[in-house]
C-alpha cells in the first residue's frame, strides 16, 4: 500500500508516530505495529507491507492497520495498493513465500553496468553493489582491489581491478534466496578476519 506524498498529514513524523516498535531493513530504520504474538507490518516513508502466513489473521491484520490510518487521517493510493499477493517488491527486494531475493531490475542496472573510467564510476558501481553485498559470499575481500582504487590519487583501471568488477558482475546474476530462520533448530556462529575485514556466519 502506498499513501500519496501530497497529503498534507502524511508527515514523516506522523506517519512513523502511529507504529510502535522501531526495526531494521538493510541499513533503514522502519516501525512496526505488534499485536499480543507477532510483526505483521513494515513501514518505511509512504510505503506500507502488511504480511501474514493465513488469510484470515491477514484479513484481521489488514483492519486493524485501515483503522490506524482511518484514526490518523491517513489515506491510500488505491491503485498504488495490490492485496493477497504471493509476491511482492519492496525496498529493492522481492518478498515471497520462498524467502527474499534481489530486484531484477536492480540486478540488471549492475551487470549492465559500463567499463569504469573514473574512481566516481567504481564508486558509484560500488555503491550499489553493497546494496545486495548480503546475497555475494566474500563481498568486501572481492570488493577490496576496487575500493583500494578509491585511496590512489590517479584512477589506474589495471588487469586484476577489472577482473574483480566483471567478478561482481558475474556474481550478482547467481544470488541465492535468503531464507527466513527456523528458530526450532540449532544456530552456529563462525566467526573469521583478516587485513582485509572480518567475517561471521550464521547456520
Amino acid at each position: 500500500m502506498t499513501m500519496p506524498t501530497s497529503s498534507p498529514t502524511t508527515d514523516d513524523s506522523l506517519r512513523t508516530s502511529i507504529f510502535y516498535i522501531y526495526v531494521k531493513i538493510n541499513g533503514h530504520t522502519c516501525k512496526v505495529i505488534v499485536d499480543s504474538s507477532s510483526c505483521f507490518i513494515v513501514v518505511y516513508f509512504e510505503d506500507i507491507l502488511v504480511y501474514n502466513g493465513a488469510r484470515d489473521s491477514h484479513l484481521q491484520h489488514l483492519r486493524q492497520v485501515f483503522e490506524v490510518l482511518r484514526q490518523e487521517k491517513l489515506y491510500t493510493h488505491p491503485k498504488k495498493c495490490s492485496f493477497f499477493t504471493f509476491e511482492v517488491t519492496f525496498l529493492s527486494f522481492v518478498i515471497s513465500e520462498r524467502g527474499v531475493s534481489a530486484d531484477p531490475k536492480k540486478v540488471c542496472a549492475i551487470v549492465t553496468w559500463p567499463r569504469p573510467s573514473s574512481m566516481h564510476d567504481i564508486q558509484s558501481f560500488i555503491g550499489l553493489a553493497t546494496f545486495y553485498r548480503c546475497f555475494i559470499w566474500d563481498f568486501s575481500s572481492i570488493t577490496s582491489l576496487l575500493t583500494d582504487c578509491l585511496k590512489k590519487e590517479t584512477f589506474l583501471l589495471i588487469e586484476v581491478v577489472e577482473q574483480a568488477f566483471n567478478q561482481v558482475k558475474a556474481l550478482i546474476t547467481q544470488v541465492s534466496i535468503l531464507r527466513l530462520p527456523d528458530f526450532g533448530k540449532v544456530f552456529k556462529v563462525a566467526c573469521d578476519a583478516s587485513v582485509i575485514d572480518i567475517g561471521g556466519v550464521l547456520s
